[in-house]
């Protein structure tokens, strides 16, 4: 069995049955839909070893209306145009690590299963097809409500990105604190948007990076955009 002959096989198969949830595909082994809330994506990272592959699925969805808010100011922080957007990402083990013990396939950690024949692919997409039933779409389901997203993003006034699961890190992770925090109705907004805010002024005051003054500045512009009060 070589690569690129499973990357066809699986490509194929899971293309198949992810087409009844509507997902199409936009590249080998990755797979879009649209959604009210902005979009899905389902990718599946193939690998080759000695003498085995492996494989992993990694879940992740956009929210349009917490993206937007910040994406507009991109240029100020030199993203591109082209600068990949997405609010949660995840494997199935960051939900239930227990699937890291399956009997049917052997486990390699972090959601990666072993593949040493095309069988073990018919397994594999039956087993994920079961697991994004079972534990991917009913969490999914949970972020829809923005409440449950600003009790993931912002425990405490002075959570920090290695403090949160789920979410995507970048310095954008900083202005999705304060857009959750707001949409949410949060009553510590502002505390939140003011120790953000101070956090990378006093990076500024120190260290003189234009990157934290750029930080600061777009925190200012959605907070405004926001209808947040002035800051201090």
């Amino acid at each position: 069995m070589k690569l690129e002959e499973l990357r066809v096989a699986l490509n194929n198969m899971i293309e198949t049955r992810l087409s009844i949830k509507k997902y199409s595909p936009v590249g080998i082994l990755l797979f879009e839909r649209q959604s009210p809330f902005g979009k899905d994506r389902i990718s599946f990272n193939l690998k080759e070893s000695s003498n085995f592959y492996s494989v992993q699925a990694i879940h992740s969805r956009k929210y349009s209306i917490i993206e937007d808010y910040w994406y507009k100011y991109r240029e100020t922080l030199d993203y591109g145009s082209d600068y990949e957007v997405l609010t949660l990402s995840l494997v199935k083990t960051d939900l239930n690590p227990e699937l890291e013990h399956n009997p049917e396939l052997r486990n390699l950690g972090n959601g990666r299963e072993k593949l040493t024949s095309f069988e073990d692919v018919t397994r594999y997409v039956d087993l994920f097809l079961n697991e994004l039933e079972q534990y991917i779409e009913p969490f999914f389901f949970k972020t829809e409500n923005i409440q449950t997203l600003d009790s993931m993003l912002n425990e405490s006034v002075e959570t920090v990105p290695s403090m949160v699961k789920f979410f995507t890190a970048g310095t954008e992770f900083w202005f999705k604190r304060i857009i959750v925090a707001k949409l949410s109705g949060n009553e510590d907004y502002n505390k939140i948007y003011q120790w953000i805010r101070g956090r990378f002024m006093q990076g500024y005051q120190e260290k003189g990076l234009k990157k934290h003054l750029n930080v600061v500045q777009i925190l200012d512009k959605i907070n405004a955009d926001l209808g947040g009060g002035q800051n201090k």
